[in-house]
């Protein structure tokens, strides 16, 4: 019977050995050991302890090595918080400029070879039109909840014109809250740019838009 109570603690430590490395602490379990241990993810020091074979003690032992390991937990999450907090709120108080991509869509290789050709045009963030401008000015406000830090471009499409190509292009505002929290896009504006064969770019048309499940206007 004592043999079994005994198999049984140890499975029981084994589990919450087995838990402590999967949670990043360092956890030490050692007979009569009364040491403590620093790990490089959290701030504060690990407990080692050791079983003793009696019940009673060894459940009061659990029971503080848990409670330590929750209270390093959540000091060290609270730190990285913290510390997001303070990067995010920087960001959001500067400009990132313009986020250019292709569409995946199918394109023909020779669309695509134009698209791509131009992509670099658009990486210089040229200057935003006003009906865009308009458009989104709701996350300009200086003291807005929500505040616009750049903008994710998509190229989808380039038809040939006398002086280069037409390029169509979907515009939607990088938006960043008061919290590092993701924040979803519903809206975005379409445009037509005239970009020219020796590499000069002017908008023709803005088309503001909210997107449907389809994704058309």
């Amino acid at each position: 019977m004592n043999r079994l109570m005994l198999r049984s603690s140890r499975a029981a430590w084994g589990a919450l050995l087995a838990f402590c490395a999967a949670a990043g602490g360092l956890w030490v379990l050692a007979a009569g050991s009364n040491e403590e241990v620093s790990d490089a993810r959290f701030p504060a020091k690990m407990r080692v302890i050791g079983l003793t074979g009696d019940r009673a003690v060894d459940a009061a032992a659990r029971d503080a090595v848990v409670k330590d390991f929750r209270a390093t937990y959540q000091q060290s999450a609270e730190t990285r918080y913290q510390k997001n907090l303070a990067r995010h709120l920087q960001r959001r108080a500067s400009w990132e400029g313009s986020q250019v991509r292709v569409t995946k869509a199918p394109l023909e290789p020779e669309v695509r070879e134009v698209l791509e050709s131009v992509k670099p045009i658009f990486e210089t963030d040229l200057v935003s039109p006003e009906s865009r401008l308009d458009f989104f000015q709701r996350f300009f406000q200086t003291d807005g909840k929500y505040r616009c830090v750049g903008w994710r471009v998509l190229l989808r499409n380039a038809i040939p014109d006398e002086e280069g190509w037409l390029v169509d292009v979907e515009v939607e505002s990088e938006i960043l809250g008061m919290t590092p929290r993701f924040i979803a896009q519903d809206s975005s504006t379409y445009e037509i740019w005239r970009v020219t064969k020796d590499g000069r770019a002017e908008v023709v048309s803005v088309k503001p838009g909210i997107r449907s499940v389809t994704g058309e206007l």
